[in-house]
């Protein structure tokens, strides 16, 4: 019979009877991430957390609650649609924003229009 066992490096040791040998495989723990494609989004992200002061593995965990307190994925797009995008490019031109001297010159104009 076959016995393993896991050791700190996540190398396989196989057993069998007083001898032992050694593979260089290495076996997958739960504790371990898996690689992102991307190191430095890694490091981003990692900062980020543990100026939150957030573990990696405390950011995924919210995210999972999150993600079963809403019922659906809790990261939203961030893109505005058309209409909105052309209401702040009007905004940053200037264009039918009014200006007023005065809060009370500007809840006139609004009771005005109530």
């Amino acid at each position: 019979m076959l016995k393993t066992k896991r050791r700190s490096a996540s190398r396989l040791r196989v057993r069998t009877g007083k001898s032992e040998r050694r593979f260089s495989a290495i076996v997958p723990s739960k504790t371990r991430r898996p690689p992102h494609p991307n190191p430095k989004v890694v490091k981003q992200a990692e900062t980020i957390f543990a100026g939150m002061g957030m573990t990696p593995a405390a950011a995924v965990a919210l995210f999972y609650k999150q993600t079963a307190l809403h019922g659906d994925f809790p990261i939203t797009e961030l893109i505005p649609n058309e209409e909105t995008q052309e209401a702040i490019w009007d905004a940053l031109a200037g264009i039918g924003i009014k200006k007023y001297a005065s809060v009370a010159e500007m809840r006139a104009d609004l009771s005005k229009d109530a």
